[in-house]
């Protein structure tokens, strides 16, 4: 799987309960395009296989606190013909 970063989208600080001097954590929104391929002999047994990956890379990101929105689907014959944003 590749990813690529489009642009970021919205840097807000996130309560600071404490109101204590030195750093501070952002919430960072970040649009992306995640990239996988697939090999098989039919083109919908490729797609399947392209949503699993998919779908088990967006459960180790979700489990790393890290949250996708609104995932588009896109297919291409190879990925020189993925849409690159």
């Amino acid at each position: 799987m590749a990813v690529y970063p489009q642009h970021v989208i919205d840097v807000a600080p996130t309560s600071n309960t404490n109101d204590e001097p030195g750093p501070q954590r952002y919430r960072i929104t970040v649009q992306v395009m995640l990239q996988t391929w697939a090999t098989a002999t039919r083109e919908a047994d490729a797609r399947d296989a392209a949503r699993m990956t998919m779908h088990n890379h967006l459960q180790a990101l979700a489990e790393a606190g890290i949250t996708l929105t609104r995932p588009v689907w896109q297919s291409a014959d190879s990925p020189a013909e993925a849409p690159r944003g």
